[in-house]
């Protein structure tokens, strides 16, 4: 639990962005309705698990055609898609996280192809 304070409550729970060690998201309860947002992350159980009956559920994807289109090697590419949900993936696992409530994937893309 990061935060209870006056009916507002913030779980930050661990998901699976191995190799790379803490990785998070977050839960936020308040006046009876719930988020999660999901942090950089594989498919991760722990995720699913916390997403459970929540009104919305913001998931972070990777599209491995959008390093492409930044000019990024996909020897360059691979290793960061690796350790995200691409967009299929999101479509099959998004409705399993939220059992029916809203998802919004939102795509994490290279802008800079010097820093990968």
């Amino acid at each position: 639990m990061v935060l209870d304070r006056g009916g507002l409550k913030i779980t930050a729970f661990e998901v699976d962005h191995a190799p790379i060690r803490p990785a998070f998201g977050y839960r936020v309860d308040y006046g009876g309705r719930s988020v999660v947002l999901s942090g950089d992350t594989r498919v991760s159980q722990n995720l699913i698990r916390h997403a459970q009956g929540v009104d919305l559920l913001v998931h972070e994807v990777a599209s491995p055609e959008s390093f492409q289109r930044a000019g990024v090697r996909p020897e360059r590419a691979k290793p960061v898609v690796e350790h995200h949900v691409t967009p299929e993936q999101a479509g099959e696992v998004l409705p399993r996280q939220t059992q029916g409530s809203r998802s919004i994937p939102t795509l994490s893309c290279p802008t800079r192809v010097s820093k990968i």
